[in-house]
């Protein structure tokens, strides 16, 4: 007699290997300088006391006699 042949049963394992994707999110800090400029606004004023001559002419005058 001939044998009898059956389709295959086939089983199904399945093995996991870990593979590493690395995804890079890049930051950065920016440190700024800032200046703030404060304006002063000074008058500086001076004062002078100045004395010129002074010229004052005497005139003599004689007694005028009456004789």
């Amino acid at each position: 007699m001939r044998p009898i042949v059956h389709p295959m049963r086939t089983c199904v394992k399945d093995v996991y290997h870990h593979c590493v994707i690395p995804h890079i999110h890049p930051s950065q800090t920016i440190i700024r300088h800032n200046y703030i400029y404060q304006h002063q606004h000074m008058f500086p004023h001076t004062v002078r006391n100045v004395m010129g001559p002074v010229h004052q002419v005497h005139t003599v005058v004689p007694p005028t006699r009456n004789w």
